[in-house]
């Protein structure tokens, strides 16, 4: 409350109110000026918080698919060894426990589809079923500056050579989670206050170029 927006609001309509009831009174001009240089300085103050947040999801999200790399290498570690002890004829069942494990890890750190084959090895998806886990074979999932802005972080994953952008078919888990939080609630903050900024720059200048200085010259 302290920093918000709106109180800074109620103080510089107030100042306003004040000036526009004596023009010639110069503490109230004074008081008007100060007002709204602290109704600019709120809008500061919450557009860096909100920016402050923006880039630390990003490093968030960068720590989240670092681990899920990880254990997606795991995934096809346990694929190879379960594959291996298969074709000799073992039953390997505490290889197909950590296996299960590294994959319910894996579930609450991204949303991931798991399809099984015949030899016991599982192949693993996300997004839309871009193959994160083919059999022996895991691709990496990292995040790298945004092409469209660049204050934020795309998720994409790699594989070999190739480098594919997955930010908008991630669900799920705490990475989905985050996604799913800065579209709908930190971007429509952003824009918010963006919007509303603009607008009361707009509309004020416009408005007080219609008046006249302390001098009575017009447009100043």
């Amino acid at each position: 409350t302290a920093t918000g927006i709106t109180p800074g609001l109620q103080n510089y309509f107030n100042a306003l109110q004040t000036a526009i009831e004596d023009p010639s009174n110069l503490p109230a001009r004074q008081l008007f000026l100060s007002e709204a240089e602290g109704l600019a300085s709120r809008f500061n103050t919450v557009q860096t918080g909100l920016s402050e947040q923006n880039r630390f999801i990003g490093q968030q999200m960068g720590g989240l698919a670092d681990q899920a790399s990880r254990l997606a290498t795991s995934v096809a570690q346990y694929n190879d060894s379960i594959a291996k002890a298969a074709a000799n004829g073992a039953q390997p069942n505490d290889l197909l426990d950590a296996r299960d494990e590294a994959v319910r890890q894996l579930s609450e750190l991204v949303g991931i589809t798991v399809v099984a084959q015949d030899d016991n090895q599982i192949n693993v998806f996300v997004g839309s079923g871009q193959p994160l886990v083919v059999g022996n074979e895991a691709s990496t999932l990292a995040v790298r500056t945004g092409a469209a802005d660049p204050s934020r972080v795309d998720i994409v994953l790699k594989s070999g050579n190739s480098e594919q952008d997955i930010t908008s078919l991630v669900s799920g888990g705490e990475l989905g989670g985050l996604v799913r939080y800065r579209e709908d609630v930190l971007n429509q903050a952003l824009n918010a206050v963006g919007r509303l900024s603009l607008s009361i720059a707009d509309q004020f200048n416009q408005q007080l170029g219609q008046g006249l200085d302390l001098n009575g010259n017009s447009g100043s």
